[in-house]
């Protein structure tokens, strides 16, 4: 066998920060088990204790909930029928592209398209994983757990909810921060941040790094993005802009 050269068949385990990773996430989902199940066996109490979902009367609803509002897409009446509208302005845009793009079958190609948002990265894991010399049955092991043990991801799809963009785009700047992609990165950060606030504080991977232009970006692309979906959204960016801030302050206060 020439130098530097590997044995074909030579496997390796997974590395250390990856299995304490799973005995953790193990404990902490056999810990919830228990609690919610003393829960409803022992003290009767139903919400909002339900594990590890919502219940089921309301499955999808943060999609379904606003599906009759769309009728009113770009009129002031948007923001005083039905339900207040609780995310920012970009938001309004995909949950619109969804509803005119599919009609009545809108909630089964979202679903559809929630599912593979997060199968697709975890099958990619995996496949990563083995190119790293970890056996097949342990990577798939491993991103299966990842995917089914993922409560954030679960109650999203249990949801239907459309924070699954500011997943898709936070990963995908995510990665390309990781490749040396940068520029690319500030903006998915920034595309991020409209869709929903707190990513915006990935931008101070640029701002401590001195990286001020790559900063200035992704605080552009989240203003040129939002100023953009209020004008779509309108009738008007002013009207826009006050109706999408008491959507907001009625979230903050309900909960």
């Amino acid at each position: 066998m020439r130098a530097g050269a590997s044995e074909p068949n030579l496997r390796i385990t997974l590395p250390p920060v990856l299995r304490e990773f799973s005995w953790i996430t193990a404990a902490i989902t056999i810990c919830s088990v228990l609690s919610c199940t003393a829960e409803f066996r022992i003290f009767h109490r139903y919400y909002p204790q339900a594990w590890p979902l919502y219940p089921p009367n309301i499955r999808f609803s943060d999609f379904t909930i606003y599906q009759q509002k769309f009728h009113l897409f770009h009129q002031a009446a948007f923001f005083t029928t039905d339900w207040p509208f609780t995310y920012p302005a970009p938001m309004a845009l995909l949950y619109q592209a969804f509803y005119r793009a599919f009609g009545a079958h809108a909630l089964g190609a979202f679903i559809i398209f929630l599912i593979l948002a997060f199968a697709v990265p975890a099958v990619l894991f995996a496949r990563a994983l083995v190119e790293r010399g970890i056996a097949p049955h342990t990577a798939t092991a491993f991103a299966a757990m990842l995917l089914f043990l993922s409560w954030p991801a679960l109650l999203i799809i249990d949801r239907a909810n459309v924070e699954v963009f500011v997943w898709i785009s936070t990963a995908a700047g995510a990665w390309a921060y990781a490749r040396g992609k940068e520029w690319t990165a500030a903006a998915l950060f920034g595309i991020a941040a409209a869709l929903k606030l707190f990513p915006i504080v990935l931008l101070g991977l640029f701002f401590t790094r001195r990286k001020y232009p790559k900063f200035i970006l992704g605080i552009a692309v989240y203003g040129v993005t939002t100023v953009v979906a209020l004008a779509i959204l309108g009738p008007t960016i002013p009207i826009a802009c006050k109706g999408i801030a008491k959507g907001l302050t009625f979230f903050r206060d309900i909960y």
